[in-house]
């Protein structure tokens, strides 16, 4: 005759192995997602780094171009940020007139000439790359500049936020 004994562990097993199937999966997700924002915050990163070397650059371009204590109104631009955003951004060309070693160009022109090509830069390397630069009010004290640019992974659509 059969013993009619039970086995209260029958089955235990199989439920450990699934819960512990469920906590890795959720250890996978959560490290997929960590690795995803660890790759967003790297370009922003970068996108910063740029933005601090293109700053350098147009400061760099105002001290070699100073003649005199007004030299910094020159360089002045005042857009707004969302007037400069993808359609509405305007025409970056410039003229090669100060671009060569025989050219002779005047404090004005050549303001102009680095102003177009420092912000086609910009544009060149930010997403939706975007300036603001505001000489202060006492001559040659200095400078109000800011860069914003979109975030891309915020884009959707027509919706942009701009980081600055």
């Amino acid at each position: 005759m059969m013993s009619s004994r039970s086995h209260p562990q029958a089955g235990v097993g199989l439920i450990e192995l699934l819960v512990a199937v469920v906590i890795a999966t959720l250890g996978l997700l959560s490290l997929a997602g960590l690795q995803a924002y660890a790759l967003r915050y790297t370009k922003l990163s970068q996108y910063r780094a740029i933005a601090t070397q293109l700053a350098l650059d147009i400061t760099e371009r105002i001290r070699a171009n100073r003649v005199d204590a007004t030299s910094t109104a020159r360089y002045e631009f005042k857009q707004k940020f969302t007037d400069q955003l993808g359609s509405q951004a305007p025409n970056l060309s410039y003229s090669a007139a100060c671009n060569s070693a025989t050219a002779t160009c005047n404090v004005a022109a050549l303001a102009t000439d680095d102003m177009a090509q420092w912000r086609a830069t910009v544009r060149n390397l930010l997403p939706d790359g975007s300036v603001y630069l505001e000489p202060d009010a006492a001559p040659a004290t200095g400078l109000n500049l800011w860069i914003g640019w979109s975030d891309p992974a915020q884009v959707t659509g027509g919706d942009r936020t701009v980081n600055e």
